[in-house]
């Protein structure tokens, strides 16, 4: 055999190892491609996986959440069991107590029963208007809604201290109850109402914070024969003696100067809450700013202090009048 044949086929074989090489190294290449397409998809599905478990940790959020305020109104009724044995004492021999919504004293009864002329008699029945001698203590039960019933506190929901405390006056006035999903639907039809007919939700001041209770919930004038009516540059006292007649008031507030501590920091420039009775120096509220807001007590002084009323802007609020609405 010559060398030359010898040398063509050593080339041969050469090039056949080559090829075999080439052949290995592309079917490993596939094999790792193929692989890597398997990563991608379990990746893929893991990440649908996370997003599954995440969308039903906020369901159970929202439960946990529903619970919780049954748990809550659970322990407000017995509670309100719990103190029925000193209820029915005050009823039975009451220091002082309301008939018709106006605070009357036994000395004040004392008075009603002698004998009056006809101007003594009006004089006192109108000095009893507004309660000439005040209780020690007043509690109107006025159901309670945080403005994020859900604790979503959104765009909508930061905003909605105005509707809530109106949702809450409502049900008062109708003598029912409220739950989260109950307050959560009427904030956001009276945040729909107010989107059509005014073009926006944020910031209203009394006067129209009052119309627009009275346009949504009632015939424009009154609802269940109650008025909406707006006071202005009131008195630290007026802060009690409108509720002695049975009636929740609703003010409007410099957020910041509650000073709050479950307000997230640093809390709203604007807000408004709603007024249900007071205890010796402390103001009874439902403020809607915090799931804690059911009767929070305000010391008085830092009540009246941060009262001011929307003038427009709500970095301008330290210049709001001092106003409140009253029911009539």
């Amino acid at each position: 055999m010559s060398e030359t044949l010898i040398s063509y086929q050593k080339i041969e074989l050469g090039l056949n190892e080559t090829e075999g090489k080439e052949k290995a190294v592309k079917d490993t290449l596939k094999s790792k491609l193929e692989e890597e397409k398997i990563l991608v998809v379990g990746i893929s599905k893991l990440e649908e996986r996370n997003q599954e478990i995440l969308k039903r940790m906020e369901k159970q959020r929202i439960v946990i959440a529903q619970k919780e305020t049954e748990i809550n109104g659970i322990k407000n009724t017995l509670q309100e069991i719990k103190n029925w044995p000193e209820t029915i004492e005050k009823n039975i021999n009451p220091k002082k107590y309301i008939i018709e919504g106006k605070a009357k004293t036994k000395e004040s009864e004392k008075n009603e029963v002698s004998p009056k002329s006809k101007e003594e008699k009006n004089r006192s029945e109108k000095k009893n208007d507004f309660v000439s001698e005040l209780p020690e203590e007043i509690i109107l039960e006025v159901p309670f809604t945080s403005q994020a019933p859900f604790f979503v506190w959104d765009e909508i929901h930061e905003e909605a201290c105005e509707e809530a405390t109106l949702v809450m006056m409502k049900y008062y006035l109708d003598g029912k109850k409220l739950d989260p999903k109950i307050s959560e639907n009427e904030i956001q039809n009276i945040v729909k109402y107010q989107i059509k007919k005014y073009g926006d939700y944020k910031d209203t001041d009394l006067k129209k914070t009052a119309d627009i209770f009275l346009d949504y919930y009632g015939n424009g004038e009154n609802y269940k024969g109650k008025k909406m009516k707006v006071i202005y540059d009131i008195k630290k006292e007026d802060l009690k003696k409108h509720l002695v007649q049975g009636n929740p008031t609703i003010v409007p507030t410099a957020g910041r100067l509650l000073k709050n501590p479950n307000f997230k920091s640093p809390g709203p420039l604007y807000h408004n809450l709603i007024l249900i009775g007071y205890k010796n120096e402390k103001i009874i509220v439902n403020d809607p700013g915090t799931k804690k807001g059911e009767k929070y007590e305000y010391s008085i002084d830092i009540l009246f202090e941060a009262i001011h009323d929307f003038p427009g802007k709500a970095e301008d609020i330290k210049k709001g009048r001092k106003a409140m609405i009253i029911l009539e």
